[in-house]
């Protein structure tokens, strides 16, 4: 369907009323306009406090809100929600409040804080979902998505976003919702739903020509990885982060670039370097971005990525630790091992596949296992035909070596105090089933040195 618009500059103009300039203001907001929608909006707030008309000043701070926190002020678009809500509360506006509840719930989720971002969604979202709202709903899972997304839980993000992208329904309401879309489905291993969401994204491009807009385009061609050409991944990733360079360049505009948008751009980036066994100078660093928007997640993850890349940014990195006997990647896949992560939770935040997860932890214990924290049993004890406990290794619980009848791992780990067939200690041998979470099969023989 396409997508009428006379450009951002007409949407701009003075209009007589506050409904034609908010409305103004909102369709800039779709074009991916944002400079001008904070023009707009800000002027709205001022006149509406001015003039005593607070009736609209809460759709206009609203509008405010979201301006703010797709130009990356994120302490700002805080502020402004907060108050919006407030208003809109004392005066009943109940429908308002749901959209400034997920305005609220996505700020959550860019910090990270789950619990906060989960209540906002769900009140915003038990409001429009009661009355038919069906815009309030789809920005109510559109934070739960990218709270999904930022912890690496790409499935359920995905559910979210399709989720959202199904209620707004119009292609020019729901444009917005892409982007994250098209990461989700690609993390998920759904190449065919990130092809549907790109030739969507593509109208909505053509219609907005804004360099914001075409830096989305470009980052998420780039995370398809359909090319016929080795360089075009890489163009695209460089082609984003040029028209991010645009924004900044648009004089007389409230516009700084999209800093939460490039910064995802650069960790995609940083990623695709890594999986391409490429080092550049300088490599993308979007760790300091994330840092000063407090976006927590995020920083986790491009915190993560640099340490994949063989980056030394923590005391475990040294030398003389278990960790530096493994490659940089090996290092960073135990690290999240050790978190609890499984091995697909562990492939989609490092795109990898789940198996090079498996191979990373089977070469990595017997690697590291001399530095395991042993304790030789006093004693060997009877065998037990309960539950046997996981043996913990760095952190992260291997069901593999399991303690069976005919040769459990107590007593096997007794077996270094018993003489062996040459009065040595330590003869015993015994073959046990290591089977790493994601890797089924392995077997290895655990000897017993002393």
């Amino acid at each position: 369907m396409p997508i009428a618009t006379d450009g951002p500059a007409a949407m701009a103009a003075p209009a007589p009323d506050f409904a034609e300039r908010i409305t103004a203001g909102v369709h800039a907001q779709l074009l991916a306009d944002h400079g001008t929608a904070y023009e707009i909006a800000s002027a709205c707030v001022r006149d509406c406090r001015a003039q005593d008309v607070f009736g609209w000043l809460h759709t206009a701070l609203h509008l405010l809100a979201e301006a703010q926190l797709a130009l990356g002020r994120y302490a700002e678009a805080q502020a402004t929600a907060e108050e919006g809500l407030a208003i809109a509360e004392e005066y009943g506006r109940d429908h308002r409040g749901a959209y400034l509840r997920a305005t609220l719930a996505t700020l959550a989720a860019l910090r990270g804080d789950q619990d906060r971002c989960a209540d906002l969604a769900g009140a915003a979202l038990e409001h429009a979902e009661a009355h038919g709202i069906a815009l309030a709903a789809a920005h109510a899972h559109r934070a739960l998505g990218l709270l999904d997304l930022g912890l690496g839980a790409a499935e359920s993000a995905l559910a979210h976003l399709e989720a959202a992208r199904v209620r707004v329904g119009h292609p020019a309401l729901s444009a917005w919702l892409l982007p994250d879309l098209v990461e989700a489905a690609v993390r998920a291993g759904h190449p065919d739903q990130a092809a549907e969401s790109i030739a969507r994204l593509t109208e909505w491009v053509r219609a907005s020509n804004h360099p914001a807009a075409l830096a989305l385009l470009h980052r998420c061609r780039a995370l398809t990885g359909s090319f016929e050409q080795p360089g075009d991944a890489e163009r695209h990733f460089e082609e984003a982060l040029h028209q991010y360079d645009e924004c900044c360049h648009d004089v007389g505009r409230n516009d700084e670039g999209r800093p939460f948008e490039r910064a995802r751009t650069e960790l995609l980036y940083g990623e695709w370097l890594r999986r391409e066994h490429r080092r550049p100078t300088p490599p993308p660093c979007p760790l300091e971005t994330f840092e000063t928007l407090d976006a927590r997640p995020w920083a986790t993850r491009a915190r993560t990525e640099l340490q994949a890349t063989g980056e030394q940014i923590g005391p475990e990195d040294r030398a003389d630790t278990p960790l530096a006997l493994l490659s940089p990647q090996g290092r960073e896949v135990v690290r999240l091992a050790a978190t609890g992560a499984t091995n697909r939770g562990i492939a989609t935040q490092l795109f990898l596949h789940p198996r090079t997860v498996g191979h990373h932890l089977y070469r990595a214990f017997p690697q590291t296992r001399r530095h395991l924290p042993y304790r030789t049993p006093p004693a060997v004890e009877p065998r037990r035909r309960s539950r046997p406990r996981p043996l913990t290794w760095l952190g992260h619980r291997i069901h593999g070596i399991v303690q069976r009848p005919q040769g459990d791992l107590r007593r096997l780990l007794a077996a270094r105090l018993r003489p062996g067939p040459h009065g040595r200690p330590g003869g015993h041998r015994a073959r046990q089933r290591l089977d790493l979470p994601g890797k089924r099969g392995f077997n290895t023989v655990v000897k017993s040195h002393t």
